[in-house]
């Protein structure tokens, strides 16, 4: 029989042989997980294989990966199993109406939200079905014309021709999407309307099972359709208030659209909107196009109660709201939203966020979140780099004022940095505001020289974000993955990168300023016999001082320590206002 006391040591080995491969379990689970996603986003996710054309793209080496899966699923199931040229027309047609039973939808942001998609991820799924039902059906009409010739006598012949030629113009259409946006979309469903009809008519005097899938479908549509009027009715309609107020602010070839008198919302940064004003003129009614949501302000309960949108005359329906702001007139406007998914900021030490012209529109609500958790004290990020390129001097005016509210609100922390390039040759390159927060350059923007003067700056993991026109999204993603293929381990490798001892000697000196302005102040104040508000401005002052002090010790203290190099770097993708009716935030 076996001792009480052999158990017992037994079961304390045991316990500790648990608790070590558990531990070393969970250590390894950790480093393969950060391994697998490091090499997944290196060579599949960021990747480009085909770059932005005039109709389509860009596609990474992911979206092909999901194509090329779905394709050949969809190609299978299409032709295994036929045996005749019966069974080939019934099997392209069932298919066809399947794929056109998951395009039915109402409005295509509210389901990308459900299923956790960005919009952009959601439309290039959504126009890869659409081609993959238009092939199949195109497939059927072959057959069938080989098999009975083209006669329109018949009920269901001639349903299934019109059918076909409604899909068959609604993707032809889609040359027209960037220059005649508002009309595409509208013929676009009327289209879709009509080539669902003429399916359902087609499959029913077939007396085949696809009128099943045809009803699906429909179902599916009215589904999203309540669910949009319930929440476009709640946004809009309350105590109080029907519809939102729309006021408008000329900003030099922009105007900023200010929205009140809506139901309060949690705002996260990344959303938007789609914008449809009322009483604008006759036409404007009829349109509606997203926006991002560049500016809010909130209740006492964090929620935004007035939201401020940035637009630039693109044309038809941006180019009546610049008019219009001339008139400083408001008008009642129909909010639908807000939709899209944000960034979890949290876990990064450094952001360098690239912009060029209207995009930094996209990048401020997220500069603002920033800032704003550092002031409580809820924010890692140590460094803020805003990179942002210009066409005229007069862009600076689009976001002035946002910006120097979030400068002075910075103050104190000084993680927020600004760069401004600009094509003025005749300007010398110039640092403004306090500690050279701005930096000024009458250059086009370097890219890689930026990415690697931030990188070599920053610390832990460092996130990068970019909402520009493609040239530059191109240059960001390559530059992004040049670095990643230099990490080794997750650090960067010894000896690419050293953190200079001007930045230490600078932080050293800036900690004997404030000590002395810290002692300074504590003297006046002892000695001084003030007033009430004197008293309370020098105490406020003091305290301003020591909580610096505190934050400029910090950094050589970590320093004396090691360099903490960077960790991990990634790249988030931004749209804005209205890129082809797409600005949500895609990875």
């Amino acid at each position: 029989m076996i001792d009480l006391t052999t158990i017992c040591a037994i079961s304390f080995f045991s316990i500790a042989c648990l608790l070590f491969v558990c531990n070393f379990v969970r250590r390894t689970i950790y480093t393969l997980r950060h391994w697998v996603a490091d090499l997944v986003a290196r060579h599949i996710i960021y990747p480009v294989f085909i770059r932005q054309r005039r109709f389509f793209g860009p596609f990474t080496r992911f979206h092909l990966l999901l194509l090329t899966v779905f394709w050949a699923f969809s190609i299978s199931c299409t032709l295994v199993g036929i045996q005749s040229m019966a069974d080939a027309r019934l099997r392209t047609g069932t298919m066809s109406v399947i794929n056109l039973t998951f395009l039915l939808v109402s409005q295509p942001s509210l389901v990308a939200d459900s299923l956790g998609l960005s919009l952009d991820s959601y439309l290039k799924a959504h126009g890869a079905v659409a081609w993959m039902a238009f092939i199949q059906a195109l497939a059927h009409v072959a057959i069938s014309m080989k098999m009975e010739g083209l006669s329109v006598r018949g009920t269901s012949q001639l349903h299934g021709i019109l059918a076909f030629s409604a899909f068959g113009f609604a993707i032809l259409l889609l040359c027209l999407r960037r220059h005649f946006y508002e009309f595409f979309i509208k013929l676009h469903y009327a289209l879709g309307f009509f080539a669902v009809y003429a399916v359902w008519r087609h499959v029913r005097a077939r007396k085949t099972f696809s009128h099943v899938y045809i009803f699906a479908g429909i179902v599916c549509f009215a589904c999203t359709f309540m669910l949009h009027m319930i929440k476009l009715i709640g946004r809009n309609f309350g105590p109080g208030r029907c519809f939102a107020r729309a006021s408008f602010v000329a900003r030099n070839d922009a105007v900023e659209i200010v929205l009140s008198s809506i139901k309060p919302f949690r705002f996260r940064p990344g959303q938007f909107i789609y914008l449809r004003i009322l009483t604008m003129n006759k036409f404007s009614i009829l349109q509606s196009h997203p926006f991002a949501i560049t500016w809010c302000s909130e209740t006492q309960r964090g929620h935004a109660d007035t939201i401020s949108l940035l637009a630039t005359d693109r044309g038809d329906f941006t180019h009546m709201l610049v008019d219009h702001a001339a008139t400083k007139k408001s008008c009642l406007a129909c909010v639908d939203g807000p939709y899209g998914d944000t960034i979890d900021l949290s876990p990064y030490g450094s952001v360098v966020m690239f912009a060029t012209g209207i995009g930094i529109a996209a990048q401020i609500p997220f500069i603002k979140e920033i800032v704003e958790s550092r002031l409580r004290w809820e924010s890692p990020t140590r460094r803020l780099s805003v990179v942002w390129e210009v066409d005229h001097q007069g862009q600076l005016d689009w976001v002035f004022n946002w910006m120097q509210e979030l400068l002075d609100k910075d103050k104190g922390n000084y993680v927020l940095r600004i760069s401004i390039f600009h094509s003025n040759p005749s300007a010398d390159p110039e640092s403004r505001g306090d500690h050279d927060r701005i930096f000024i350059s009458p250059q086009r923007m370097n890219v890689k020289q930026v990415l690697d003067e931030e990188l070599r700056l920053g610390k832990g993991r460092v996130l990068v974000t970019v909402a520009a026109h493609q040239s530059v999204r191109g240059a960001v993603r390559d530059s992004v993955l040049h670095h990643m293929s230099r990490l080794k381990n997750g650090k960067i490798s010894e000896g690419q990168w050293e953190t200079p001892k001007k930045d230490i000697n600078t932080q050293i000196q800036l900690m004997e300023k404030v000590m002395k302005a810290f002692i300074r102040s504590a003297e006046v104040l002892r000695q001084e016999n003030s007033s009430i508000e004197s008293t309370e401005t020098r105490l406020h002052d003091l305290l301003h001082s020591i909580e610096s002090v505190w934050r400029a010790l910090s950094l050589p203290r970590r320093l004396s320590q090691g360099v903490e190099r960077v960790q991990s770097i990634e790249l988030r993708e931004l749209s804005f206002q209205p890129d082809e009716g797409r600005p949500s935030t895609a990875v």
